[in-house]
């Protein structure tokens, strides 16, 4: 009879946990890293500990549940667990454990697939007939226009548009109807110094990587694409708000060099102020500002900003000048944020995650990876990196501290 036990108690264990043979295991308690998870009993019978509490020395093996599992990797490495003793569920060969039943995991993959090949003849229409949506500009021309005209830029994703709707989606940021309502207005805001973009969804897909396109289609579903709709001015110009995006979901990957190089000029011989999550650090370590004149930041929680906004307003009126480019990476707060800078009178853009992709276009990367030191927005099982040693110049960079 093995003694188990499962690591991470997300919406994948109850396969797993259906997955074992009762009578060749016995489920001896649970492993979570929430500690809102730690104070109560799994299943009513279960008890959930935290990593640092795993008692090795009892147990046969420790069953990871997680489809994406590098941070339970990572501290089960830490920990020097026995690679023998860990079961990586999901991207494991199973069948060599008697005690686990591989028909469930099977069972999801299949749903998996015929859900992806459902979700690509329901969008067909709209990617190969005519098309419906709202005129969406280019990246390209939408860096050409800020760099001629110095013009402010809110960029709506998913997040941002389930944040209207009072849905929950990005993890960095709660559900808040204050927010949503602000959102709201500036979508269809015709402010003349001020930019809307918005993901190019809508139409072909072609331009996308496989995966990328994939990912689109289960989000943009028929009632979510209504919504979208509905919320939209079809009589407005947009542009495209995966500006931020510009490598890893395209298949021609020079798209990234040409955006970059445009953000280059545009930065070039600019005073900067990064308004950005603690662990964002935009720029750190790499050239993404080489041909700007000076850098300075306000750090800000990475989680939630929103709750701080009023604070954060504040901030950037005391240090940033008319003259200074405020370059913003909080989430959809970043999208308020830029709005009300820019009826004041600065040039705000709403960056997104633009220096995770620039370090992995710079490392050739084909899949989204971890990077150290710098919080990963897409990653959301990395959404505290481990602090590094930071160096002398970006500490002199930060010049305001607000929430943390």
């Amino acid at each position: 009879m093995k003694k188990v036990m499962l690591w991470g108690l997300g919406k994948y264990s109850d396969i797993v946990f259906d997955s074992l043979k009762s009578d060749m295991c016995e489920l001896v308690g649970a492993v979570d890293s929430n500690e809102e998870k730690q104070k109560k009993l799994w299943k009513n019978k279960f008890e959930v500990i935290s990593p640092e509490k795993i008692p090795t020395d009892n147990i046969d093996y420790i069953i990871v549940t997680a489809l994406h599992s590098e941070s339970i990797e990572e501290q089960i490495n830490e920990k020097g667990i026995e690679a023998a003793k860990v079961i990586y569920f999901w991207r494991q060969d199973i069948s060599q454990f008697e005690f686990i039943n591989g028909d469930k995991k099977e069972i999801f993959w299949l749903k998996r697939e015929l859900e992806k090949y459902k979700n690509r003849a329901d969008n067909a229409p709209y990617e190969f007939g005519e098309y419906t949506g709202p005129t969406i500009k280019s990246s390209f021309e939408l860096l050409e226009l800020i760099r001629d005209t110095r013009a402010s830029l809110c960029r709506f994703g998913d997040g941002e548009f389930e944040i209207i709707l009072g849905n929950k989606r990005s993890w960095f940021q709660k559900r808040n109807p204050e927010l949503s309502v602000r959102l709201r207005s500036i979508l269809n805001s015709d402010a003349s110094n001020t930019i809307i973009a918005v993901a190019d969804n809508y139409g072909s897909l072609e331009k996308y990587t496989e995966e990328a396109a994939d990912a689109i289609r289960g989000y943009m579903r028929v009632e979510k694409r209504k919504q979208h709709m509905e919320l939209l001015d079809l009589r407005k110009t947009y542009y495209d708000a995966y500006v931020s995006r510009p490598y890893m979901i395209y298949r021609d990957k020079d798209n990234a060099r040409k955006v970059f190089e445009m953000y280059g000029r545009i930065f070039e011989e600019r005073n900067i102020l990064l308004v950005e999550g603690q662990h964002t650090k935009s720029g750190y370590k790499n050239d993404l500002f080489v041909n700007a004149k000076k850098i300075n930041r306000i750090l800000c929680p990475d989680y939630d900003a929103y709750l701080y906004y009023e604070d954060i307003y504040n901030s950037v009126i005391k240090y940033a000048d008319k003259e200074t480019l405020i370059i913003i990476s909080l989430g959809a707060a970043a999208t308020v944020l830029a709005y009300d800078l820019a009826r004041e009178g600065y040039q705000a853009l709403d960056f997104g995650q633009m220096d995770n992709e620039y370090e992995w276009y710079k490392r050739k990367c084909s899949k989204r990876e971890v990077i150290s030191g710098k919080s990963v927005s897409e990653l959301s099982w990395y959404k505290y990196p481990k602090e590094d040693e930071l160096d002398l110049e970006f500490r002199s960079q930060v010049i305001c501290e607000v929430g943390i």
